[in-house]
């Protein structure tokens, strides 16, 4: 069963990194096309606010949601969900 549960992890840390990734990637993008259209200043102001805005967001999910806070700790381990063990703090009912 562990083995079971192992598969279906990994799988989960494979959609979850692709979609970080893809995120990521997008917000790069972003970034570097409204560069070219931003003076020196205004990008230095936009970045400011961005950083404002997303260290807001950050500090809310991680109030909302005591379990980031101890994801955050783990995320640079390959295969965190697995690897971190966060997996053992399930209980799975069988079916009678």
């Amino acid at each position: 069963m562990e083995n079971h549960m192992e598969n279906n992890f990994r799988e989960i840390q494979k959609i979850l990194d692709s979609c970080i990734a893809h995120d990521y990637k997008t917000k790069v993008d972003a970034l570097f096309l409204k560069r070219e259209y931003l003076t020196q200043v205004q990008l230095k102001d936009y970045l400011r606010q961005e950083i404002f805005r997303v260290t807001e967001n950050i500090v809310a999910i991680q109030q909302k949601y005591r379990v980031v806070r101890n994801i955050v700790l783990d995320m640079d381990i390959p295969d965190f969900l697995w690897e971190s063990g966060y997996w053992k703090g399930f209980v799975f009912q069988s079916a009678v």
